[in-house]
């Protein structure tokens, strides 16, 4: 089985989950098929040198509970050198027309609302969705499409939109765009526009693009909380649409500052210990402060030297970017789905 048919099985399986999502045996005895199909090829040694320094810090923070979330992390990097076999040009090429439809079925989606099955899934207690968030009546609906949640769906829309935008294609384009705003992901907009000017106007190469992507996108999110009131104030001008709703953001912000209260400078050198309770609550909605909260600063060191080894093409450098951007609003290393879409744009050979 070649990385095309992989990524294919990972985009369409969140799909199939829904579909069974009536039997809730089934359900939970094919929801790990996903890794299983992305663990396999040559391991890359760097990938693993990595993995065990970052379970060293684990173990030596008695960290333990935590292992089990970092797994589909880990194997990422330990398997990450087959996704440098396959040539980008051609999996777009044998996957574009699945994009189109993905694009497609989250327009109806839109339109018309989730699917009775959809909606099964989501009051379903094997949902991991707010069904209070996404059937709120009076607002739009975010559609999710084929994949796992909306943010799946948006940053899948912005890993082909940038490779349509880099090769011209103005149809391929249009597409993109329609499905990232339709998806309505805030963070993933904001990404996006930071990527392009980074990369596209100021020409940051791949030595200063981690530098850059994370100084800009933090100071755009430090903005967010400063201009609260004022955005608070177009979001209640605005009640129906969720692109503009400031509240969840608001929500986010609450839960980091309660963390940090319980944060001491001594922990980013030995970060403290969680128990498995707390450490089955461990979203921040915020890769970067997880990470530092998880394995400390040395542990954050060490995960994006992982990505030493991308290439030097501008959309190489695009996909990094995005990943260091748009992990201020999101918790990205804990999911499969995820982890799939950007590893095999981020490696595929340029």
């Amino acid at each position: 089985m070649n990385i095309t048919h992989k990524f294919l099985i990972v985009s369409v399986f969140s799909l199939l989950k829904r579909l069974l999502s009536y039997s809730a045996p089934v359900y939970e005895l094919i929801k790990y098929i996903p890794i299983l199909v992305i663990t396999s090829g040559k391991v890359s040694k760097s990938g693993l040198r990595n993995v065990i320094l970052l379970l060293t810090v684990i173990l030596f923070s008695k960290n333990t509970s935590l292992i089990v979330y970092f797994i589909p992390l880990f194997l990422f990097f330990i398997f990450k050198n087959q996704f440098k076999k396959v040539s980008l040009d051609y999996l777009v090429s044998k996957t574009k027309t699945f994009f189109l439809f993905s694009v497609i079925y989250g327009l109806a989606q839109y339109i018309l609302g989730y699917f009775p099955f959809e909606i099964n899934w989501i009051l379903s207690d094997l949902s991991v969705v707010n069904a209070d968030n996404m059937l709120s009546g009076d607002r739009n609906i975010r559609p999710f499409s084929t994949y796992a949640s909306v943010p799946d769906f948006s940053i899948i829309c912005f890993l082909y939109l940038f490779y349509f935008f880099v090769k011209k294609k103005r149809f391929w384009i249009f597409l993109s765009l329609l499905g990232l705003l339709i998806s309505g992901t805030r963070g993933v907009i904001v990404s996006t526009i930071i990527v392009y000017v980074l990369v596209f106007i100021l020409n940051t190469n791949k030595k200063n693009i981690l530098f850059y992507s994370l100084i800009s996108s933090t100071l755009i999110y430090l903005s967010f909380i400063y201009a609260a009131v004022f955005l608070t104030k177009i979001s209640n001008q605005f009640q129906t649409s969720r692109l503009l709703l400031y509240g969840t953001f608001n929500g986010r912000v609450e839960n980091l500052i309660n963390k940090f209260s319980e944060f001491e400078i001594y922990n980013l050198l030995l970060p403290a210990s969680y128990s498995v309770s707390e450490a089955n609550q461990i979203t921040f909605d915020n890769m970067h402060v997880n990470i530092i909260f998880s394995v400390g600063l040395l542990g954050y060191i060490l995960f994006f030297r992982s990505f030493n080894d991308i290439s030097t093409s501008k959309l190489s450098i695009s996909y990094f970017s995005f990943f260091v951007a748009y992990g201020m609003y999101n918790d990205m290393i804990f999911s499969i789905y995820t982890l799939t879409s950007f590893f095999v744009f981020l490696y595929a050979k340029k």
